[in-house]
Protein backbone atom coordinates (compact mmCIF):
# COMPACT_ATOMS: atom_id res chain seq x y z
CA UNK A 1 0.00 0.00 0.00
CA UNK A 2 1.33 3.37 -1.15
CA UNK A 3 0.85 5.19 2.54
CA UNK A 4 2.09 2.51 4.27
CA UNK A 5 5.48 2.74 2.14
CA UNK A 6 5.40 6.49 3.00
CA UNK A 7 5.28 5.84 6.50
CA UNK A 8 7.90 3.25 6.39
CA UNK A 9 9.98 5.92 4.75
CA UNK A 10 10.08 8.41 8.07
CA UNK A 11 12.04 5.53 9.70
CA UNK A 12 14.84 7.01 7.43
CA UNK A 13 14.81 10.26 9.34
CA UNK A 14 15.56 7.97 12.57
CA UNK A 15 18.30 6.55 10.73
CA UNK A 16 20.67 9.15 9.52
CA UNK A 17 23.53 8.78 11.93
CA UNK A 18 26.52 10.45 11.88
CA UNK A 19 30.20 10.65 13.80
CA UNK A 20 29.44 10.81 17.37
CA UNK A 21 29.18 14.60 19.36
CA UNK A 22 30.54 14.01 22.55
CA UNK A 23 30.49 16.51 25.76
CA UNK A 24 33.33 17.43 27.86
CA UNK A 25 33.89 16.20 31.42
CA UNK A 26 31.75 17.78 33.95
CA UNK A 27 32.61 21.30 34.49
CA UNK A 28 31.71 22.59 37.97
CA UNK A 29 31.86 26.45 37.16
CA UNK A 30 29.57 25.37 34.47
CA UNK A 31 27.02 23.46 36.51
CA UNK A 32 26.90 26.10 39.17
CA UNK A 33 26.15 28.99 36.42
CA UNK A 34 23.25 26.68 35.14
CA UNK A 35 21.77 26.07 38.36
CA UNK A 36 22.50 22.14 38.40
CA UNK A 37 22.35 20.38 41.65
CA UNK A 38 25.40 18.57 41.61
CA UNK A 39 27.44 21.88 41.38
CA UNK A 40 27.08 22.92 45.03
CA UNK A 41 28.17 21.97 48.50
CA UNK A 42 24.93 22.58 50.63
CA UNK A 43 21.22 21.75 49.50
CA UNK A 44 19.64 24.96 50.32
CA UNK A 45 22.30 26.52 47.85
CA UNK A 46 21.37 23.61 45.64
CA UNK A 47 17.71 24.59 45.62
CA UNK A 48 17.79 28.09 45.21
CA UNK A 49 20.34 27.97 42.15
CA UNK A 50 18.11 25.07 40.43
CA UNK A 51 15.43 28.18 40.76
CA UNK A 52 16.83 30.84 39.66
CA UNK A 53 20.43 30.02 38.40
CA UNK A 54 22.31 32.58 37.07
CA UNK A 55 21.95 32.75 33.34
CA UNK A 56 17.85 32.78 34.12
CA UNK A 57 18.45 36.65 34.61
CA UNK A 58 22.25 37.00 33.54
CA UNK A 59 21.45 35.41 30.09
CA UNK A 60 23.51 31.87 28.93
CA UNK A 61 26.46 34.02 27.29
CA UNK A 62 26.67 36.13 30.51
CA UNK A 63 26.08 39.27 29.05
CA UNK A 64 22.89 40.66 30.69
CA UNK A 65 19.56 41.49 29.75
CA UNK A 66 18.69 44.46 26.72
CA UNK A 67 16.34 46.38 29.43
CA UNK A 68 19.95 46.24 31.80
CA UNK A 69 18.32 45.03 34.44
CA UNK A 70 20.74 42.27 34.86
CA UNK A 71 24.27 43.43 34.63
CA UNK A 72 27.15 41.59 32.34
CA UNK A 73 28.95 39.04 34.79
CA UNK A 74 31.20 37.36 31.80
CA UNK A 75 34.92 37.80 32.97
CA UNK A 76 36.07 41.17 31.22
CA UNK A 77 32.73 42.68 32.87
CA UNK A 78 33.84 41.51 35.91
CA UNK A 79 37.81 42.18 35.81
CA UNK A 80 36.89 45.48 34.86
CA UNK A 81 37.10 48.53 37.36
CA UNK A 82 34.30 50.34 36.70
CA UNK A 83 33.32 54.02 38.81
CA UNK A 84 31.27 52.53 41.09
CA UNK A 85 33.16 49.58 42.34
CA UNK A 86 36.76 47.94 41.72
CA UNK A 87 37.55 44.51 39.70
CA UNK A 88 36.00 41.52 41.28
CA UNK A 89 38.42 38.68 41.64
CA UNK A 90 37.46 34.66 42.95
CA UNK A 91 36.98 35.95 46.79
CA UNK A 92 35.26 39.32 46.29
CA UNK A 93 32.68 37.45 44.10
CA UNK A 94 32.27 34.43 46.22
CA UNK A 95 31.75 36.95 48.84
CA UNK A 96 28.89 39.07 46.84
CA UNK A 97 26.74 36.09 46.30
CA UNK A 98 26.52 35.29 50.20
CA UNK A 99 26.37 38.76 51.45
CA UNK A 100 25.10 41.11 48.61
CA UNK A 101 27.95 43.28 49.37
CA UNK A 102 29.47 43.96 46.17
CA UNK A 103 33.62 44.67 45.59
CA UNK A 104 34.25 47.60 47.73
CA UNK A 105 31.38 47.36 49.87
CA UNK A 106 28.59 48.83 47.35
CA UNK A 107 25.04 47.11 47.90
CA UNK A 108 23.69 44.80 44.86
CA UNK A 109 20.24 45.05 44.07
CA UNK A 110 17.46 43.37 46.33
CA UNK A 111 16.90 41.35 43.42
CA UNK A 112 19.88 39.62 43.47
CA UNK A 113 19.58 36.07 45.20
CA UNK A 114 22.03 35.44 47.79
CA UNK A 115 23.95 32.12 47.07
CA UNK A 116 26.31 30.72 49.88
CA UNK A 117 29.33 28.80 47.95
CA UNK A 118 32.49 27.54 48.91
CA UNK A 119 35.61 29.39 48.21
CA UNK A 120 36.59 26.16 45.96
CA UNK A 121 32.92 26.83 44.04
CA UNK A 122 33.36 30.64 44.03
CA UNK A 123 36.57 30.21 42.76
CA UNK A 124 34.72 27.02 39.93
CA UNK A 125 32.59 29.78 38.91
CA UNK A 126 34.88 32.81 38.51
CA UNK A 127 36.90 30.63 36.46
CA UNK A 128 34.16 29.97 34.23
CA UNK A 129 32.96 33.47 33.85
CA UNK A 130 36.59 34.18 32.56
CA UNK A 131 35.98 31.53 29.83
CA UNK A 132 32.28 32.18 28.86
CA UNK A 133 33.02 35.07 26.01
CA UNK A 134 35.89 32.67 24.34
CA UNK A 135 33.37 29.57 24.71
CA UNK A 136 29.88 31.68 23.57
CA UNK A 137 32.05 32.72 20.33
CA UNK A 138 33.68 29.52 19.38
CA UNK A 139 33.39 29.24 15.83
CA UNK A 140 32.91 33.15 15.21
CA UNK A 141 35.59 34.98 13.16
CA UNK A 142 35.73 38.12 11.40
CA UNK A 143 35.29 36.75 8.66
CA UNK A 144 33.68 33.70 8.85
CA UNK A 145 31.62 31.14 10.82
CA UNK A 146 31.62 27.25 11.61
CA UNK A 147 28.71 25.26 12.05
CA UNK A 148 29.68 21.58 12.43
CA UNK A 149 27.22 18.82 10.76
CA UNK A 150 26.87 15.83 12.56
CA UNK A 151 25.21 13.28 9.96
CA UNK A 152 27.06 11.25 6.77
CA UNK A 153 24.20 10.74 5.58
CA UNK A 154 24.61 10.68 1.48
CA UNK A 155 23.33 14.16 0.08
CA UNK A 156 23.00 15.69 3.45
CA UNK A 157 25.50 18.34 3.93
CA UNK A 158 25.00 19.51 0.00
CA UNK A 159 20.97 20.10 0.35
CA UNK A 160 21.17 21.89 3.54
CA UNK A 161 23.95 24.45 1.99
CA UNK A 162 21.97 24.46 -0.84
CA UNK A 163 18.77 25.64 1.42
CA UNK A 164 21.21 27.44 3.63
CA UNK A 165 22.35 29.52 0.88
CA UNK A 166 19.10 30.29 -0.96
CA UNK A 167 18.09 31.49 2.03
CA UNK A 168 20.67 34.04 2.42
CA UNK A 169 20.94 34.86 -0.94
CA UNK A 170 24.61 33.51 -0.80
CA UNK A 171 27.22 32.52 1.69
CA UNK A 172 27.39 35.49 3.57
CA UNK A 173 25.38 36.70 6.42
CA UNK A 174 26.24 40.05 8.47
CA UNK A 175 29.70 39.84 6.44
CA UNK A 176 30.58 36.47 7.86
CA UNK A 177 30.85 33.53 5.65
CA UNK A 178 28.85 30.60 6.44
CA UNK A 179 30.86 27.20 6.71
CA UNK A 180 29.43 23.90 7.21
CA UNK A 181 31.35 21.14 8.09
CA UNK A 182 31.10 17.66 8.56
CA UNK A 183 31.94 17.01 12.30
CA UNK A 184 35.01 15.54 13.69
CA UNK A 185 34.70 13.62 16.80
CA UNK A 186 35.38 15.86 19.77
CA UNK A 187 35.25 18.91 17.99
CA UNK A 188 34.29 22.03 19.91
CA UNK A 189 35.23 25.10 17.78
CA UNK A 190 31.80 25.42 16.23
CA UNK A 191 29.26 27.87 16.34
CA UNK A 192 26.34 24.91 17.20
CA UNK A 193 25.59 21.49 15.59
CA UNK A 194 23.43 20.48 13.20
CA UNK A 195 21.73 17.00 12.77
CA UNK A 196 23.48 14.79 15.13
CA UNK A 197 21.04 11.59 16.40
CA UNK A 198 18.51 12.69 19.40
CA UNK A 199 20.62 9.62 21.96
CA UNK A 200 23.79 12.40 21.50
CA UNK A 201 21.73 15.80 22.21
CA UNK A 202 22.68 15.41 26.20
CA UNK A 203 26.43 14.55 25.88
CA UNK A 204 26.88 17.79 23.02
CA UNK A 205 24.59 20.18 24.93
CA UNK A 206 26.88 18.82 28.45
CA UNK A 207 29.59 21.29 27.10
CA UNK A 208 27.63 23.90 26.33
CA UNK A 209 27.47 22.87 22.08
CA UNK A 210 24.15 24.26 20.63
CA UNK A 211 22.18 21.73 18.92
CA UNK A 212 19.84 22.03 16.43
CA UNK A 213 17.88 20.14 14.51
CA UNK A 214 18.41 16.34 15.85
CA UNK A 215 17.79 13.14 14.38
CA UNK A 216 15.01 11.38 16.34
CA UNK A 217 12.11 13.15 18.75
CA UNK A 218 12.92 15.27 21.00
CA UNK A 219 10.84 14.47 24.44
CA UNK A 220 9.94 17.86 25.43
CA UNK A 221 12.03 18.12 28.11
CA UNK A 222 15.39 19.79 26.47
CA UNK A 223 15.90 23.22 27.19
CA UNK A 224 15.34 25.55 24.51
CA UNK A 225 18.44 27.58 25.32
CA UNK A 226 20.76 24.52 24.05
CA UNK A 227 18.37 22.49 21.35
CA UNK A 228 15.94 23.45 18.82
CA UNK A 229 14.33 21.66 16.16
CA UNK A 230 11.36 21.72 13.64
CA UNK A 231 9.20 18.47 14.17
CA UNK A 232 7.01 17.76 17.52
CA UNK A 233 8.21 16.47 20.44
CA UNK A 234 6.66 13.61 22.31
CA UNK A 235 5.14 16.39 24.91
CA UNK A 236 4.25 18.26 21.74
CA UNK A 237 2.58 15.40 20.33
CA UNK A 238 0.67 14.62 23.81
CA UNK A 239 -1.02 17.89 23.94
CA UNK A 240 -1.95 17.91 20.08
CA UNK A 241 -3.45 14.66 20.16
CA UNK A 242 -5.31 15.30 23.14
CA UNK A 243 -6.89 18.55 21.58
CA UNK A 244 -7.62 16.49 18.60
CA UNK A 245 -9.65 13.36 20.36
CA UNK A 246 -11.43 16.16 23.06
CA UNK A 247 -13.18 17.28 19.98
CA UNK A 248 -13.12 13.86 17.34
CA UNK A 249 -13.55 11.20 20.33
CA UNK A 250 -17.02 9.86 19.60
CA UNK A 251 -16.96 8.08 23.54
CA UNK A 252 -14.39 6.98 26.08
CA UNK A 253 -10.55 7.24 25.41
CA UNK A 254 -8.12 5.27 26.76
CA UNK A 255 -4.55 4.58 26.10
CA UNK A 256 -2.65 1.60 26.12
CA UNK A 257 -0.62 -0.22 27.67
CA UNK A 258 -2.53 1.30 30.77
CA UNK A 259 -0.11 2.37 33.89
CA UNK A 260 1.90 5.43 34.71
CA UNK A 261 3.48 5.73 31.46
CA UNK A 262 0.24 7.27 30.03
CA UNK A 263 -0.50 9.87 32.89
CA UNK A 264 1.34 12.56 31.02
CA UNK A 265 -1.41 12.29 27.90
CA UNK A 266 -3.72 11.77 30.47
CA UNK A 267 -3.09 14.82 31.90
CA UNK A 268 -2.95 16.55 28.40
CA UNK A 269 -6.71 15.20 27.81
CA UNK A 270 -7.58 16.88 31.42
CA UNK A 271 -6.05 20.17 30.39
CA UNK A 272 -7.97 19.62 26.82
CA UNK A 273 -11.56 19.05 28.63
CA UNK A 274 -11.54 15.68 28.56
CA UNK A 275 -10.88 12.44 31.09
CA UNK A 276 -8.93 9.22 30.26
CA UNK A 277 -10.92 6.07 31.15
CA UNK A 278 -8.65 4.08 33.44
CA UNK A 279 -8.49 0.53 31.30
CA UNK A 280 -9.60 -0.31 27.98
CA UNK A 281 -12.62 -2.09 28.17
CA UNK A 282 -16.00 -2.89 26.17
CA UNK A 283 -17.17 0.48 26.08
CA UNK A 284 -14.04 1.91 24.47
CA UNK A 285 -13.99 3.83 21.94
CA UNK A 286 -10.89 5.70 20.79
CA UNK A 287 -8.01 3.68 22.02
CA UNK A 288 -4.68 5.58 21.82
CA UNK A 289 -1.49 2.93 21.05
CA UNK A 290 1.41 4.28 22.52
CA UNK A 291 3.46 1.13 22.26
CA UNK A 292 2.17 -1.50 20.15
CA UNK A 293 4.50 -4.17 20.80
CA UNK A 294 1.48 -6.65 21.50
CA UNK A 295 -1.05 -4.61 19.52
CA UNK A 296 -3.11 -8.64 20.09
CA UNK A 297 -3.47 -7.29 23.64
CA UNK A 298 -4.55 -3.98 23.05
CA UNK A 299 -7.22 -4.85 20.64
CA UNK A 300 -8.62 -7.91 22.53
CA UNK A 301 -8.86 -5.29 25.58
CA UNK A 302 -11.22 -2.84 23.21
CA UNK A 303 -12.64 -4.88 21.00
CA UNK A 304 -15.03 -2.22 19.10
CA UNK A 305 -12.38 1.19 20.14
CA UNK A 306 -11.33 3.05 16.69
CA UNK A 307 -7.54 2.56 16.95
CA UNK A 308 -4.88 5.56 16.78
CA UNK A 309 -1.46 4.41 16.36
CA UNK A 310 2.05 6.48 16.32
CA UNK A 311 3.50 5.73 12.92
CA UNK A 312 6.42 4.33 14.56
CA UNK A 313 4.14 0.88 15.79
CA UNK A 314 2.52 0.43 12.51
CA UNK A 315 3.30 -3.25 12.37
CA UNK A 316 5.09 -4.93 9.42
CA UNK A 317 2.13 -7.18 9.17
CA UNK A 318 -1.59 -7.44 8.28
CA UNK A 319 -3.39 -4.24 9.75
CA UNK A 320 -6.66 -5.33 11.93
CA UNK A 321 -9.66 -4.88 9.77
CA UNK A 322 -12.06 -4.97 11.84
CA UNK A 323 -12.05 -1.23 12.90
CA UNK A 324 -10.69 2.18 11.99
CA UNK A 325 -7.15 2.71 12.71
CA UNK A 326 -5.69 6.53 12.25
CA UNK A 327 -1.92 6.81 11.50
CA UNK A 328 -0.94 9.70 13.76
CA UNK A 329 2.07 11.53 12.13
CA UNK A 330 4.34 13.80 13.58
CA UNK A 331 6.71 15.08 10.87
CA UNK A 332 4.54 16.37 8.51
CA UNK A 333 6.60 18.92 7.43
CA UNK A 334 8.40 15.93 5.58
CA UNK A 335 5.72 13.73 4.51
CA UNK A 336 3.66 16.77 3.15
CA UNK A 337 6.58 15.78 -0.08
CA UNK A 338 6.69 12.74 -0.38
CA UNK A 339 7.83 13.52 -3.90
CA UNK A 340 11.65 14.58 -2.11
CA UNK A 341 13.55 12.37 -0.62
CA UNK A 342 13.06 12.42 3.29
CA UNK A 343 16.62 13.42 4.28
CA UNK A 344 17.04 15.99 1.73
CA UNK A 345 13.51 16.89 2.58
CA UNK A 346 14.61 17.45 5.94
CA UNK A 347 18.24 19.47 5.15
CA UNK A 348 16.45 21.55 3.18
CA UNK A 349 13.99 23.00 6.49
CA UNK A 350 17.08 22.90 8.06
CA UNK A 351 18.63 25.14 6.13
CA UNK A 352 15.78 27.86 5.45
CA UNK A 353 15.02 27.77 9.44
CA UNK A 354 18.45 28.07 10.16
CA UNK A 355 19.10 31.04 7.49
CA UNK A 356 16.31 32.65 9.02
CA UNK A 357 17.84 32.80 12.79
CA UNK A 358 21.24 33.17 11.38
CA UNK A 359 19.74 36.87 9.79
CA UNK A 360 18.16 37.77 13.13
CA UNK A 361 20.96 36.78 15.21
CA UNK A 362 22.99 40.03 14.38
CA UNK A 363 26.60 40.58 13.95
CA UNK A 364 27.49 40.42 17.36
CA UNK A 365 27.01 36.60 17.89
CA UNK A 366 27.11 34.39 20.38
CA UNK A 367 25.94 30.61 20.89
CA UNK A 368 23.13 32.31 23.32
CA UNK A 369 21.58 34.77 20.76
CA UNK A 370 21.71 31.98 17.94
CA UNK A 371 19.17 30.41 20.20
CA UNK A 372 17.29 33.37 21.13
CA UNK A 373 16.59 34.48 17.55
CA UNK A 374 14.59 31.77 17.52
CA UNK A 375 11.72 33.32 18.84
CA UNK A 376 11.85 36.45 17.06
CA UNK A 377 12.99 35.30 13.73
CA UNK A 378 10.55 34.62 10.39
CA UNK A 379 9.61 31.03 9.96
CA UNK A 380 5.87 31.68 9.34
CA UNK A 381 6.60 30.42 5.85
CA UNK A 382 7.69 27.10 7.43
CA UNK A 383 4.73 27.06 9.46
CA UNK A 384 6.44 27.30 12.82
CA UNK A 385 6.19 29.77 15.64
CA UNK A 386 9.20 29.65 18.02
CA UNK A 387 7.25 32.13 20.62
CA UNK A 388 4.63 29.99 20.78
CA UNK A 389 6.38 26.82 20.91
CA UNK A 390 10.16 27.27 21.67
CA UNK A 391 11.66 24.01 22.06
CA UNK A 392 10.20 22.69 18.20
CA UNK A 393 8.39 25.82 16.82
CA UNK A 394 5.46 23.02 16.02
CA UNK A 395 2.65 20.98 17.64
CA UNK A 396 1.03 19.77 14.24
CA UNK A 397 0.05 16.60 13.60
CA UNK A 398 -1.07 14.38 10.75
CA UNK A 399 -4.10 12.21 10.80
CA UNK A 400 -3.90 9.37 8.26
CA UNK A 401 -6.83 6.95 8.28
CA UNK A 402 -5.68 3.61 6.95
CA UNK A 403 -8.48 2.00 6.72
Amino acid sequence: MRWRAEIRGILCVAMLLGAEARGQGADPGRAIFEGQLEGTRTPATAARLARLPCLSCHGRDGLGTREGRAPPIDGPALIRATPERPAYDAESLTRALATGQGAGGRALSQLMPRYALSPDEGRALFDYLGRLPAEQRRGVWPERLRIGVATRAEGYLDALRAALQARLGGTQVHGRTVELVPMAAGETDLLAIVAPPVSQVASVTAAGMPVLFPLGQLSGAEDPGLVRDFLPSAADVRHSLARHLAEAAQGPVAAWPEGERNDAFALAMKLAGREVAPRAGEETAELVVFDAADLGAAIAAAPRARLWIDWRHVPEGPLPSDRPLIVVIDAPALVEAPERALRTRHAQIAGAVLGEILKEAGRDLTRARLMTAFETAWTGDLQLDYAAVPLTGTERLLFFQAQ
